[in-house]
């Protein structure tokens, strides 16, 4: 990956972020909703797990805590090989690392923020 490459990446995932902070956001709470909760939502159900009324919010912000610590362990991982890599002067490879980690570190902020978005 280029320098401009992960310019150019880190830019999206900012304007991202900047979505989910916009008065826009719900409309990507909606595809939130329909591409993570509801599927959860039905999993959980075919499972038996899932729980009735606010149990299922609580169900959810167990799930998506976990999950963002899981992300927050994969870019902490991303930035340590990303380190690596630019210690042995490969700086491409160290690039896309670099990519990853900010990667984990921005879906969790936009899926919350986007969801949070709706008022659910």
């Amino acid at each position: 990956m280029t320098s401009a490459a992960l310019r150019r990446y880190l830019a999206v995932l900012g304007v991202l972020v900047l979505f989910s902070l916009s008065p826009l956001a719900g409309l990507g709470g909606l595809v939130v909703a329909a591409l993570i909760v509801a599927p959860l939502g039905i999993i959980l159900g075919l499972a038996g797990l899932l729980e009735k009324g606010s149990g299922f919010d609580h169900q959810l912000a167990i799930l998506f805590w976990t999950f963002a610590a899981l992300m927050a362990l994969t870019a902490l991982w991303f930035a340590l090989r990303a380190a690596r890599h630019h210690d042995h002067a490969n700086h491409d490879l160290g690039r896309a690392a670099t990519a990853s980690a900010a990667t984990a570190v921005a879906a969790p902020v936009v899926i919350c923020l986007c969801y949070r978005a709706l008022g659910l």
